[in-house]
C-alpha cells in the first residue's frame, strides 16, 4: 500500500513537468502552425 501512495504522489509530478514540456513545445509551434493556417484560409479564398 506505501508503495502505492509513493507512486500516486510521484505521478503528478511527472505528469505537471510533462505537460509543462508539452506546452513549451505547443508553443514553439504555434506560430508558423498559425501562420500556416492563415496561408491555407488565404489560398482557400482566392479558389
Amino acid at each position: 500500500m506505501s508503495a502505492q501512495k509513493v507512486y500516486f504522489s510521484d505521478w503528478p509530478v511527472k505528469w505537471g513537468s510533462f505537460v509543462v514540456e508539452l506546452n513549451f513545445k505547443l508553443k514553439s509551434l504555434e506560430v508558423p502552425f498559425l501562420r500556416a493556417i492563415e496561408f491555407h484560409g488565404y489560398i482557400l479564398k482566392k479558389e
